[in-house]
């Protein structure tokens, strides 16, 4: 069985529905939750969607967006 890969990181929380509504546009790309109440999120991506991800989250990360993204084990598994 395959599993996703997890990544968390840390959202401005006023561009928090910028980043998820962006994610969610692309079909299957990946699957966000919020974490905690410090704008952490933890996001699921298939294995096929990583490269397409990165590419995303770099931009957020170039402008600001998005800070202190991880790559993580799995803590659902």
């Amino acid at each position: 069985m395959n599993y996703c890969l997890y990544y968390q990181a840390k959202l401005e929380a006023k561009t928090t529905l910028f980043v998820t509504a962006t994610l969610r546009s692309f079909d299957n790309l990946v699957f966000d939750r919020c974490l905690n109440e410090k704008n952490i999120f933890e996001f699921f991506v298939p294995d096929g969607s990583q490269e397409e991800f990165l590419k995303i989250m770099s931009f957020f990360q170039e402008n600001g967006i998005v800070t202190d993204l991880i790559k993580c084990d799995n803590r659902l598994i």
